[in-house]
Parts: C-alpha cells; sequence; structure tokens
C-alpha cells in the first residue's frame, strides 16, 4: 500500500507530523497551515488546505502554483521521486503483509547473444516487417541469437533485468512461424518481471505498460515521452505484478496500452484493479487495429496521434448510479458463478452443502479452546490446494505458529525442521500473514494491508483471527464492529475476495458446554450477523471427553446422552446465503495427534493439504499453445 495517490491520503492523515518535521517555519490556523512559499520559508503567500477528498495541498498565492502534500514534500526534498516515495513510507508506516516463504531469483542466465548487425536477417525482419528502428532497437538492446530448431535459424534476442537492475531471464523468437503456425520460442527459466525497467529512473512518474516486446518497441518509436515496458507473458498471466508491485509504487499514471481483443480488454482491468484503478489508464488504439504494431505499421501513427491517445486514455473508475441495462452482463456472470459453485464441490468436505463463495464474506465462531484456529488452517490449507491465495491476518496466534501448524496438518503429526522447510516451500506463493501479534494494527489499517496482499499478491482467501484482537475494536464498541464487517463485506464484493472473521462465542450462557453456539451467541455486536453470507460454528464435545462429570445416571438428560455417544467435534452452518443456501449441524470426528478432522463416516483421517514431491516438466511447445500474445511466457 504505496502508491502516489495512497501516500497522498496518508499524509493528509498525518498533516501535522509532516507540517511539523519538513516545514517548521509554516503557522497552523484551525485545520490549515499559512507559509512564505512552497519551500516551505515563513511568510503568509501560501496556504496548505484540505481539498475536496481529505488530501491536502499548497496553493502559492504570489504564483499561483499548486502542488498536493506528497509533491510538496518532494519539492521541500530536493532530491529523486524515489527518495521523496521512501520517505513518505517512512512517515506512513510499511505494510504489515508477509509472504510464507521468500523465493529466490533463478541464477544469471549464461546464454550469449550476438550483435544485432544491420546485414542479419533478425535486423531485416525487425527494420522491414515491423518497421522498427535502429535507434528503437538499440534502446532496447535487441541482440540475434543463432540456434537451430526445425523452423528457423535467425532468432531476435532480448534479456530481462528486473526493477533493481538484476538479469534474470533472457528469450530468443525465430523469425519464422513454426510448422503449428506459432512463434519458434527459446528461453531460460522464466522470472515474471516487465521488461524495459532500465528505462526508468528514479525521477519517472509515468510509464506505459504494453501486452508485448514489439509492441512496446512500436509505442517507443511512435515518440511516446515515458517509458515503455512489456509484460512478460502476455495478457494471460500477471505474476510479474507481485514481483514488481513495490517498484510499480513510484508512478503517479501507468497507461495500459494492451491489445484491441477480449483478453487484452480483461488484462487491462485486472492490472487496473490490483495496481490502483485511479492511476491506470487504458489507451484505446483506433478501431483498425488490435495492437500497437499493426497501427505503427498502417503508417498513420504520429506521435502527435499517439499524443492524443494518452490524453483520451480513461480509467475504469466505477460509476456510484447504474442503469439495469448496465448491469446485465454483470448479473448473468454471477448467475453462472452461483451455478458453477454448487457444482464444483471443493470443501474440506466435499459432500456438505457447503463452500467458500468469492464476494462472500463471514464469521466463524466458537467458545475459547473449540478449535477455531485449527479447523479454520485446515480450511485456509484446503483452499490453496483447489488454487486459491491465502492472506492470514495473526492476531491471536504468531506467524511462527501458525507456519509450524501448517507442516502439522499437512505431514499429519509434529512436525520436523525439514518438514516446516518443505511446508514454507510448498506453500511459496500461495500463503501471506498479516502480522498482528507484533504489531498494533486497526480496522482501517487491517483493510489496506489486505487490500495491499489482493493487488500485489493476488490473494483470495482472508482469513481474520480473531476481531476481539483487531486494535481499535473494543468488546463493547458495537458500532465499531458493524462497522468493520460491513467494511470487510464491501472489500470482499470489490475484489472478488472471500473473507473468514473468527468471533468468540459468549461463555456466560447457561449450558455452554452441551449447547452448540448460532447467530445469536457470536460474542459482541448482533449486527455483525446481517451483512454477512455464512455463518459458522465449530463446538468441541467437552462432554464426550470426561463423561464422568456429566453422567448422572438415570436422571442424565436426553441431550447430555447424546453428546456422550457423539461426535468428538461438531461443525454448524448457520447461515449460508449463497452458494448450496443450507444450514445444517455436522458431527466430525478429530485427530488430535494430527489436528486435522474427518467425517463420521470416513474410514481414517487425510491432509487439507498432502505434499507432491514432483517436478513437473513444461516444455516450449506447451507454452506455444498458451500462447496469446508476443510474449509467450
Amino acid at each position: 500500500m504505496a502508491t502516489p495517490e495512497e501516500l497522498n491520503r496518508l499524509l493528509s492523515d498525518r498533516i501535522e507530523s509532516v507540517m511539523g518535521t519538513h516545514f517548521p517555519e509554516a503557522t497552523k490556523r484551525g485545520a490549515s497551515y499559512k507559509m512564505g512559499d512552497l519551500d516551505g520559508n515563513a511568510g503568509q503567500s501560501t496556504g496548505v488546505f484540505r481539498q475536496k477528498g481529505g488530501i491536502y495541498f499548497a496553493k502559492d498565492n504570489a504564483t499561483g502554483d499548486s502542488v498536493n502534500i506528497l509533491n510538496l514534500l518532494h519539492r521541500k526534498m530536493a532530491g529523486s521521486w524515489a527518495d521523496t516515495m521512501a520517505e513518505a513510507r517512512k512517515i506512513c508506516g510499511v505494510t504489515n503483509v508477509r509472504p510464507a516463504f521468500e523465493a529466490k531469483k533463478p541464477a544469471k542466465p549464461k546464454e550469449r547473444f550476438s550483435k544485432l548487425g544491420d546485414e542479419t536477417p533478425e535486423f531485416k525482419y525487425l527494420s522491414q516487417e515491423r518497421q522498427l528502428s535502429r535507434d528503437v532497437l538499440d534502446k532496447y538492446c535487441v541482440k540475434a541469437h543463432r540456434r537451430g530448431s526445425s523452423s528457423n535459424k535467425n532468432f531476435w534476442a532480448i534479456t530481462f533485468r528486473d526493477s533493481v537492475g538484476d538479469y534474470v531471464f533472457a528469450k530468443s523468437t525465430g523469425i519464422e512461424k513454426n510448422e503449428k503456425g506459432k512463434k519458434d520460442i527459446w528461453s531460460t527459466k522464466p522470472y515474471a518481471t516487465l521488461w524495459g525497467w532500465w528505462l526508468v529512473n528514479d525521477n519517472t512518474k509515468k510509464i506505459c505498460i504494453t501486452e508485448g516486446e514489439i509492441d512496446a518497441m512500436s509505442i517507443a518509436q511512435m515518440g511516446c515521452k515515458f517509458p515503455v515496458l512489456s509484460m512478460p507473458s502476455g495478457s494471460s498471466n500477471l505474476d510479474w505484478i507481485g514481483n514488481d508491485f513495490e517498484a510499480l509504487q513510484q508512478f503517479e499514471k501507468i497507461y495500459l496500452i494492451t491489445d484491441m481483443d477480449s483478453s487484452g480488454e480483461q488484462a487491462a482491468q485486472n492490472i487496473s484493479n490490483r495496481l490502483g484503478a485511479t492511476r491506470c489508464f487504458r489507451v484505446t488504439l483506433p478501431e483498425a487495429y488490435n495492437d500497437a504494431n499493426e497501427f505503427l505499421c498502417s503508417g498513420k501513427a504520429t506521435k502527435s496521434k499517439l499524443d492524443s491517445l494518452m490524453r483520451e486514455a480513461a480509467t475504469y473508475d466505477p460509476e456510484t448510479l447504474i442503469g439495469v441495462e448496465d448491469t446485465v452482463e454483470a448479473a448473468i456472470q454471477r448467475n453462472n458463478e452461483m451455478k458453477e459453485a454448487t457444482k464444483n464441490r471443493n470443501f474440506l468436505f466435499p459432500a456438505l452443502d457447503f463452500k467458500l463463495v468469492n464476494k462472500d464474506t463471514g464469521i466463524l465462531t466458537g467458545m475459547v479452546g473449540h478449535g477455531k484456529t485449527d479447523f479454520a488452517n485446515c480450511v485456509m490449507l484446503n483452499e490453496m490446494r483447489q488454487g486459491e491465495v491465502v492472506c492470514i491476518a495473526a492476531f491471536d496466534t504468531p506467524i511462527d505458529d501458525l507456519l509450524r501448524l501448517c507442516a502439522w496438518q499437512m505431514v499429519m503429526g509434529e512436525p520436523d525442521d525439514h518438514d516446516i522447510r518443505l511446508t514454507a516451500e510448498a506453500l511459496n506463493g500461495k500463503l501471506y500473514f498479516i502480522d498482528g501479534v507484533n504489531n498494533e494494527i486497526g480496522s482501517k489499517s487491517l483493510l489496506d494491508d489486505m487490500d495491499y496482499a489482493a493487488k500485489r499478491f493476488g490473494c483470495t482467501r482472508f482469513l481474520i483471527d480473531n476481531l476481539s484482537e483487531v486494535a481499535d475494536i473494543r468488546k463493547d464498541d458495537y458500532d465499531a464492529q458493524d462497522r468493520f464487517v460491513r467494511a470487510v463485506d464491501k472489500f470482499d464484493k470489490k475484489t472478488g475476495t472471500n473473507s473468514m472473521i473468527v468471533a468468540h462465542s459468549l461463555m456466560s450462557a447457561e449450558g455452554c458446554e452441551w449447547k452448540i453456539p448460532g447467530r445469536r451467541d457470536v460474542e459482541g455486536s448482533k449486527g455483525m450477523v446481517k451483512p454477512i453470507q455464512y455463518g459458522l460454528t465449530m463446538f468441541r464435545n467437552k462432554v464426550k471427553e470426561k463423561p464422568e462429570e456429566y453422567d448422572d445416571g438415570d436422571r442424565t438428560p436426553k441431550k447430555i446422552e447424546r453428546l456422550i455417544e457423539g461426535s468428538d467435534t461438531y461443525f454448524s452452518v448457520w447461515k449460508q446465503r449463497n452458494g448450496f443456501r443450507s444450514e445444517f449441524v455436522q458431527g466430525l470426528r478429530y485427530d488430535r495427534n494430527a489436528r486435522v478432522y474427518a467425517m463420521q463416516y470416513e474410514s481414517g483421517f487425510r491432509s487439507p493439504y498432502p505434499f507432491q514431491q514432483e517436478q513437473t516438466e513444461v516444455t516450449i511447445a506447451e507454452l506455444e499453445d498458451q500462447d496469446t500474445s508476443d510474449v509467450p511466457f
């Protein structure tokens, strides 16, 4: 969470600290400030004031110049834009989201390429068929690569350096199609990062991103004023966002020039959602052209025309007022999602009429010591197994204990050091944490961190464990509880995620050891259960564990007798608005040694995420079959 727009908001929230530290000569007048100029000298001609939206601006009435608070700080620091961004992040604090395992970059590729000479077939192809100039090809460090294949001997080659300048990936593409009509491609081990980072410096505020390298060079040749970078894998793979996310925070505007087809449009929308809708601008090419290179080769792509297209670029900002005709397709899509949800039984227990559905928010309740954390962790491991990316906001249990719990449940027993390392590697890119145990995180900061996790890491499942430990939500502050749950619900609707909020059940109710808590027993505001789409309870059968404390012979109540002979635990679904729309109570068996659950009829226990220690080999042919653009990786 560190885009210029977000930093403007956060700096405005901390305006007294910003002004006191960096503009000590300014005088405070109510919620505004006065100083002599935009450099912070003493005087009265410049006002610093809050505008609509809560962002502070400074205006020098002597010159008419006006800047927002982030650019005011940049002017004062007199360093690079990157230095200003770093200082602003320091003032505002950093995100608490942590990956379960830090992946290493691949080793530096050893392949050597040759110079792209004017008489080489590769240069003739790029300059004649693709209309790319020598200057542009040199700017993007394009080389020649001679290697044998069934379709080509001549390949044009490029190298990928990430945002810190490390050489991580090399690729070459044949000048002829292969026998399948696909691009003939060779590469080292792929690493997801934008191509062209060397064009960006510490003062760059705007960039363009295209779908492929040829398109990036085409836009650059048209005379684009900003660095033009290319996705490494076309429109179908956005893994580069995770690796480049921090570096991308530097930019105030990002122009998206993807192909003018459905996949290009979907990619632009997805990028905008993850990098920020207010700073991502979709550039629309003239109707006759599908991509930037087609436009360049038409002979009609001038610098003035490109400038015009950039000015006309629009964001994907949502409209507040929507007509029924504008939501038909979204309603049909949601209807199909709900139908598909009931077909695909992929919950921890597939036989049950329940599952986690995108855009839903729920509460998992239960009394202290009844297994909510163990059960929720099993559910999240199963979600990761199904391809979801999970973020756990850990307020109750330290992160190292949660990783140990993951290992415990994955190996079905107390793990050793090797098991924990294998678990971390297996969950790399699938599990992230927000550390609420070692950091005091309020509801607003938590939602910001969740938004960051969804945008940067593509997290689709969130577990908040638990509500009572969020810093600014007191047990008796029912309004704050209601606002937070409704805010999480809105977050899930906006991002398409699913959030499970863990909340304790009341302990004071009579018979709490033998009564399964329901919607009326959630500790705190009763209004919390209104906006949620599902409500769950985990109940540990302590009567069965210590029957001698409850058995009263012939006078033993029937409900106690049933519990003495009943299940180890009970899983209750007391609200389910979407998906199967059913409510039920299901008894489960619990293995204390493995810390996992099983249905009553199952003969044994199984891991929610079993280890699969195997290596999958991906061939170039398979990658070609997935290719949808100029960039197949």
